[in-house]
């Protein structure tokens, strides 16, 4: 798992007033974690880890702290400290992984059904919903961020597989593509499948907003 900033544009943040072009200026679409140090306290591994972006800038600090909670349990918390001279404005703060399509051909959760975001989200209905991430992932015309889900209480991979729970909640998505898979690709059919899914686990996810037609995305959401 990765310290993850920054989702594929989605129409609206590539709008040239959105927020789109301040993650790419600061490089969060591809981030380096640099270990400064290493420490086992309370039972716990703590690293101590430098953040640059994909220009070079640094983008800020993170703590990562890693326990096994009893059998098959481990619990990671993360601790993100952003540089606010060089990061103006950030997509999401959460963790990332990709893993095989095997082992997360399905997955269920209990929250929102269908892609909602912190301010296009009323529509959902709350219950458990299981799907994949082919059918969770919406074929935008232009390829772009999908299948967001807020207010989630856990998600289950491979009926159990996998389970993920937070103490509070979170926002995830599974794509069956990599965020700079989405990036690259102009229409759908220029998408590159590697075999392999994206896990987004979200503290926090920005709002998308309406800059393709409207305003951006209001600072409540941001």
């Amino acid at each position: 798992m990765r310290l993850s900033l920054f989702r594929a544009l989605t129409e609206n943040d590539a709008t040239s007033w959105a927020g789109g072009n301040k993650w790419l200026k600061a490089g969060l679409d591809s981030l380096t974690m640099k270990a400064i140090s290493s420490r086992v306290e309370d039972n716990q591994l703590v690293l101590e880890t430098e953040v640059t972006g994909r220009t070079g800038l640094h983008v800020g600090d993170a703590t990562l702290r890693y326990s096994v909670r009893g059998p098959k349990r481990l619990m990671i918390e993360c601790e993100f400290r952003p540089d606010k001279e060089n990061v103006k404005r950030i997509p999401r703060i959460g963790l990332t992984y990709r893993t095989t399509a095997d082992a997360a051909s399905t997955f269920s959760y209990y929250d929102r059904s269908g892609e909602t975001y912190a301010d296009l989200k009323t529509a959902g209905r709350i219950g458990v919903h299981t799907t994949s991430p082919r059918e969770d992932f919406h074929n935008y015309i232009v390829p772009q961020s999908s299948g967001n889900h807020t207010d989630v209480q856990y998600v289950s991979f491979n009926d159990g597989l996998v389970k993920v729970f937070s103490d509070k909640p979170f926002q995830f998505s599974v794509m069956p593509y990599s965020d700079q898979a989405l990036m690259q690709a102009k229409h759908i059919n220029e998408l590159n499948d590697d075999g392999l899914v994206t896990v987004h686990i979200d503290a926090f996810q920005s709002g998308v907003g309406t800059a393709t037609c409207g305003p951006e995305t209001l600072k409540k959401h941001r």
